[in-house]
């Protein structure tokens, strides 16, 4: 088992850190910023977790099978104690298991959002001049924050904690706390939503990509008796410029854009029908491999949920399920 480290500016005191350990987690201050990292942001696994109880002070435990017996396990569970996180969301899905108290958080991510500056941390941290590494930039080719040296990571995840707090210090008095606090509260609903999903019936699943495949292969089949593959972009534009449809070019200024945008605007009565052809067959194709088959044989779909507070609005990753068109499954 790996031991904690502390990370800071009270080292030169002579003390161990079980010493600084003792007098600045026991008892604990009553705001805290909790960084965790994992093995990646796909693989969401926490392996280690730092606490800063100032921007200039923190520790970092590795979390493994066995946890140490120095884990903040105090911290994480009382609410009495503010824990401040950047995107709270991620950490708090990752460390649901461990079933950290969340009913007393802030979140500098929303905060920024708030203040009209929304960033990444390693953005947003030269502004309270605590510049940090991303993590993308330590990960070796192909590899994972497994694969960093340990005291790396350890370092990495204490000066993130840091500046989480600095952060929050910094945009504390420049947003309104009150409105912000709504915003916090809701994040502990998203962050179950998250993890629990929703459960899938197997029997209408396999019903609905019984029907899409059927939808595929027919705009498929008409799309191919008139000369022309609707899965490739070069040769739907080629067809349409055919019917005289006016079609922008695309960003590389090498070809034309066939997005849904610029085929929703095609109006030449020749050319009109063939876009509506290539939408739908996208349509159905996109529902088909993203969402009907990935799900074949899983009990539950799953979406990250996010709060973006600039809008009042709650988007989702992974597979966003709050845009898919219902009328087109059922």
């Amino acid at each position: 088992m790996v031991d904690f480290i502390y990370y800071g500016s009270q080292s030169e005191l002579g003390k161990t850190k079980h010493q600084l350990e003792q007098e600045l987690l026991h008892p604990a201050p009553k705001l805290v910023a909790i960084d965790i990292e994992t093995v990646s942001l796909d693989d969401r696994r926490p392996i280690g977790l730092s606490v800063a109880v100032s921007p200039s002070d923190s520790f970092y435990f590795p979390i493994e099978p066995e946890l140490s017996p120095n884990f903040p396990w105090h911290i994480l569970d009382d609410p009495n104690i503010k824990k401040v996180y950047h995107n709270a969301m991620f950490d708090l899905t990752c460390m649901e298991d461990y079933k950290p108290d969340m009913s007393n958080i802030a979140d500098t991510y929303i905060m920024s959002q708030l203040d009209g500056r929304p960033g990444r941390l390693d953005e947003l941290a030269p502004i309270v001049n605590m510049p940090i590494t991303p993590a993308k930039d330590m990960i070796p080719p192909r590899g994972t924050m497994l694969d960093v040296p340990y005291m790396d990571l350890a370092v990495k995840c204490c000066k993130d904690a840091e500046a989480t707090l600095a952060l929050y210090n910094y945009f504390l008095p420049k947003i309104n706390m009150e409105y912000a606090s709504i915003e916090f509260q809701i994040i502990p609903i998203l962050v179950r939503m998250s993890n629990r999903g929703i459960k899938i019936d197997q029997a209408k699943r396999a019903e609905i990509e019984a029907k899409l495949g059927t939808d595929v292969q027919f705009y498929k089949d008409i799309a191919e008796g008139m000369g022309f593959n609707p899965g490739s972009p070069k040769q739907v534009a080629y067809m349409l410029s055919q019917k005289k449809a006016f079609l922008p070019m695309n960003k590389s200024r090498k070809g034309l854009t066939t997005d849904e945008e610029a085929l929703r605007k095609v109006t030449e009565p020749l050319a009109a029908p063939l876009a509506a052809l290539v939408l739908q067959y996208r349509e159905k194709s996109y529902l088909l491999s993203h969402y009907i088959k990935p799900w074949a044989h899983t009990k539950r779909a799953y979406t990250y949920f996010h709060l973006e507070a600039r809008t009042g609005r709650v988007s989702s990753t992974k597979r966003n399920l709050q845009n898919i068109p219902q009328g087109e499954i059922r």
